[in-house]
């Protein structure tokens, strides 16, 4: 485990089936405390709690927008970017909002259709 690396998932997200061959990227990277989706995701447990099946939001919802942050990350692996994670990361606890506009700005035009998906969901996230 690193400080920063893809957050694991609890075991009932990894039996629920999201995992296929089109993640296997994500068990090439070492898992750590913070990540991306860490830093657009600080509050998922209060937004997902407000939903009738939190996990079938998680599913549905956010892992789609998790999976390309991870993505993400796999392709710019540096010690230069996961510093920076690693620095937005109390920005993330302390304010939320801020954090998931960062995030899309870290993105930005190489974020390809991640900043759509991200959009999206951040106007029904809050």
């Amino acid at each position: 485990m690193t400080i920063v690396g893809r957050r694991p998932d609890i075991p009932v997200i990894v039996e629920s089936g999201i995992y296929d061959h089109t993640t296997d990227f994500i068990f090439l990277m070492k898992p750590g405390l913070t990540d991306l989706a860490c830093l657009f995701f600080p509050d998922l447990t209060k937004h997902a709690s407000k939903h009738k099946n939190p996990h079938d939001f998680y599913v549905k919802n956010v892992w789609p927008v998790k999976k390309e942050l991870i993505w993400h990350h796999f392709l710019n692996q540096s010690f230069v970017f996961e510093f920076y994670i690693l620095m937005l990361t109390p920005i993330a606890i302390a304010m939320p909002a801020l954090s998931r506009f960062i995030v899309l700005k870290i993105l930005g035009s190489r974020g390809g259709n991640i900043g759509l998906k991200m959009n999206t969901l951040s106007h029904h996230y809050g």
